[in-house]
């Protein structure tokens, strides 16, 4: 009868000790929208099997981070990712992101359309909308930016850039500027409008 106490003192025991921690159980995925890697806090780019999601916790990452994700899963909320903000030292992770209008096709007179942009490792990533209520931003690029192009630049508009805008749309406004070709080529300018002056002052000032 000693033998059974003992066993059931172990089992309660057992019972009342912490949680153990599981490993992880990562699994190649396919995201169907934007998606950032949760340790570096870069874009998890291309159209199919972009990433490393944990079965048990949802923890997404590159299939390059993931050796170096915390063992612990879940992981602790303090290591779940570093802030937003390009590392210094390596030149990577999402800066800021958010939604703006671009031109429709024919121009600023045909009026705007809604995009998803992420500034991430020094490019502009900005990624169509559909036009359905709620709809997710579509996982294809529709355009890069680059930030390290010598032309590259960021500035607000004149009245003489957008006679076709909305007069109260005019200081929400700004342009991105970036080289065509080999600078000192021909130049490219891609006019945003952000929803408020505050989020365009956000944009100009995002690098």
């Amino acid at each position: 009868s000693s033998s059974k106490s003992n066993l059931s003192e172990l089992s309660l025991h057992e019972s009342q000790s912490p949680m153990k921690h599981k490993a992880h159980q990562f699994l190649v995925r396919t995201f169907s929208s934007p998606t950032k890697c949760s340790h570096c806090t870069s874009l998890m780019v291309g159209l199919m099997r972009q990433g490393m999601v944990c079965e048990i916790c949802g923890f997404t990452c590159h299939t390059a981070c993931c050796p170096h994700v915390p063992a612990i899963c879940p992981v602790p909320p303090d290591q779940t990712k570093r802030p937003l903000g390009i590392d210094p030292t390596r030149g990577i992770g999402t800066a800021y992101e958010g939604y703006v209008k671009v031109p429709k096709q024919g121009g600023v007179k045909k009026g705007w359309v809604r995009q998803f942009v992420v500034v991430c490792d020094f490019k502009l990533f900005l990624y169509d909308i559909s036009a359905d209520r709620n709809a997710l931003p579509s996982v294809h690029v529709a355009q890069v930016l680059d930030m390290r192009d010598p032309q590259f630049s960021v500035s607000s508009v004149k009245d003489s850039d957008v006679i076709h805008a909305n007069k109260k749309d005019i200081p929400c406004i700004f342009k991105v500027t970036t080289s065509l070709m080999v600078p000192p080529g021909p130049r490219n300018s891609t006019l945003m409008l952000a929803d408020t002056e505050a989020e365009r002052n956000k944009w100009v000032t995002a690098r």
